[in-house]
């Protein structure tokens, strides 16, 4: 596997070495954020959310095993399949956007047709109908979509410095550990 162009672009961006003022590395964030994915997926299977429950859970739980074991090609397929998830989220909000818009223009068509005052109650009914639920919504679906990012992004500087024969405990991002290691395994696993 490849570099995802996205992960590629974010690493010229910033260079993502250590969290949290230097105190967790790269492995450490890598697994507290696959937990929370794996805790996001226990909530949503209380809420019902069966499907979204069971993906979470289980790429939280693969990231968490890759991350624990250190393992380069499942971390790569890890960042894969978060990319994928993030793309998802992002069209899943953006169909639903369309999507609510056309279910509620289409029950004030049927609610309001007939009535003395039909212009009136469509116009009450799209611009009440939902509003809430469409904002709860909204907020929700963004933190999931940037929290995923967030996951991709530590997960894609883990991979990177295990690719370069790392451990993702040394407190460095990618160009950081390349300037002070090399690019090269040899010179690295000898100095260990």
């Amino acid at each position: 596997l490849s570099r995802s162009p996205l992960m590629e672009a974010a690493g010229k961006w910033a260079d993502l070495g250590s969290c949290c003022c230097g105190k967790v590395t790269l492995r450490q964030a890598t697994i507290f954020l696959c937990a929370g994915m794996v805790i996001t997926g226990c909530i949503a299977f209380s809420a019902e959310l069966i499907l979204l429950s069971l993906v979470y859970c289980a790429v939280g739980g693969l990231g968490i095993y890759a991350a624990t074991f250190r393992d380069e090609k499942v971390m790569q397929y890890f960042v894969v399949l978060l990319c994928s998830i993030f793309l998802f989220e992002v069209a899943a909000l953006g169909y639903y956007l369309v999507a609510q818009n056309a279910v509620v223009v289409k029950l004030a068509e049927v609610r309001c047709s007939g009535l003395r005052n039909e212009a009136e109650c469509r116009e009450w009914m799209q611009r009440n109908l939902g509003a809430h639920f469409v904002i709860a919504f909204l907020v929700v679906s963004t933190l999931l979509a940037l929290g995923t990012a967030l996951v991709a992004w530590v997960a894609q500087s883990l991979t990177s410095v295990l690719a370069m024969g790392g451990t993702g405990d040394e407190g460095l991002g990618p160009r950081a550990f390349a300037l002070r290691h090399g690019d090269c395994k040899e010179s690295l696993t000898k100095s260990v």
